[in-house]
């Protein structure tokens, strides 16, 4: 058995590193060196017995007993945490309003809910669903305790979360055989772009890289832009947490270089009060346990649903 003592820098290390996707930016994450992260990481490995983590093409990867450590490593965090708001509990009460994307509201906010009645029972949230302009505007004029979105000019903004962008193509398309299409790949492609959400971002990114493409229609509803893909309209671009388990006729590749939409925990000017701080972290908890879709997942047609549903 090792005598090394599992401390709880290494154990935020782990959870760093694996969330932000890398070394540097775990480290900037925990306000520590990169050389201490690799040394943290070093002894909780010696202290388990067994390597954590793989690096390959540039990310990090966790080994089987990996996912195993970090799970523990994440109910340890969240234990201490509970230990230490049990004090101030009693001020924790009353209604949050929080403001946030249609993708947070859908994928985290059930999550979220859950932890928020096993924590704080005296919580009430009040969600504001709605674009990220609209998140903006209401966390500008105070109407939102605090919002998530993908606009933070103006306001005080602090990282949330990193949404990878994938792309959405047709079952028969011609490029559906590889297993990750270049941003090269989609010139002169013809597009069903988003209206709002990631599509003001996909068109900058496209349009930064010198690629040229050919938007046939922009629309605002997710099942339309599913529905015109699966018909051959036309890809899209869209972050993960935008697209469901099971879209019929249709599948999804990672793009590279690798990108992504970035999301912001967002207030305005005065502090933001002990209940709203606790939704906060609960969104943030919610996030981290989040399964992200995975590239090797079987996407359902519409008569493979029913089947599998029956």
């Amino acid at each position: 058995m090792s005598k090394i003592h599992i401390n709880l820098t290494m154990l935020r290390a782990l959870i760093a590193i694996v969330e932000e996707r890398g070394f540097s930016r775990g480290a900037d994450r925990i306000g520590v060196s990169q050389s201490a992260v690799s040394h943290a990481i070093r002894g909780l490995e010696l202290a388990v017995g067994s390597p954590l983590i793989e690096r390959q093409r540039g990310n990090v990867e966790l080994t089987t007993i990996g996912v195993k450590v970090i799970e523990e490593a994440r109910n340890v965090l969240q234990a201490i945490e509970r230990l230490r708001k049990l004090g101030h509990d009693k001020n924790v009460c009353g209604t949050v309003r929080a403001g946030i994307v249609a993708s947070i509201s859908s994928r985290i906010a059930p999550a979220a809910l859950r932890d928020l009645r096993r924590n704080f029972p005296d919580i009430r949230l009040d969600i504001w669903e709605g674009t990220d302009q609209e998140v903006h505007e209401w966390v500008k004029n105070d109407l939102i305790d605090f919002g998530i979105g993908g606009v933070s000019d103006h306001l005080h903004a602090e990282h949330f979360m990193e949404d990878k962008l994938r792309l959405l193509l047709p079952e028969e398309h011609v490029l559906i055989a590889q297993e990750a299409i270049s941003l090269a790949d989609l010139q002169g492609a013809r597009f069903v772009m988003p209206a709002i959400g990631c599509g003001p971002h996909a068109d900058a990114i496209l349009k930064s890289s010198g690629i040229d493409i050919d938007v046939i229609v922009r629309v605002r509803e997710k099942e339309t832009l599913f529905s015109m893909v699966r018909s051959g309209v036309g890809v899209a671009i869209l972050p993960e947490l935008v697209l469901p388990t099971a879209v019929g006729g249709c599948a999804s590749r990672p793009l590279t270089p690798s990108l992504s939409r970035m999301l912001y925990l967002l207030r305005g000017d005065a502090d933001i009060k002990p209940s709203a701080a606790e939704v906060a972290e609960a969104f943030r908890r919610a996030c981290s346990s989040f399964a992200f879709y995975s590239p090797e997942e079987t996407i359902l047609g519409p008569d493979a649903i029913s089947e599998t549903a029956a």
